[in-house]
């Protein structure tokens, strides 16, 4: 795992170059892109219940 602090500054110049400087997704995306954001981000998908993809299919979510 890559420390914060050696992507900080990539970080802080490519959320320039996007525009997404003092907005709220340039607060929210950094650290979701993480490594550690990834794994939170997929334990919580896996305790969704069947029941409530199974009733996305039949109302015709993708």
């Amino acid at each position: 795992m890559i420390p914060l602090q050696a992507i900080m500054v990539p970080i802080f110049l490519l959320l320039k170059d996007l525009g997404l400087l003092n907005t709220l997704w340039g607060v929210i995306i950094p650290p979701a892109a993480t490594p550690t954001g990834v794994f939170l981000a997929r334990q919580y998908i896996q305790t969704i219940p069947n029941s409530f993809i199974e009733a996305a299919r039949i109302d015709g979510a993708g």
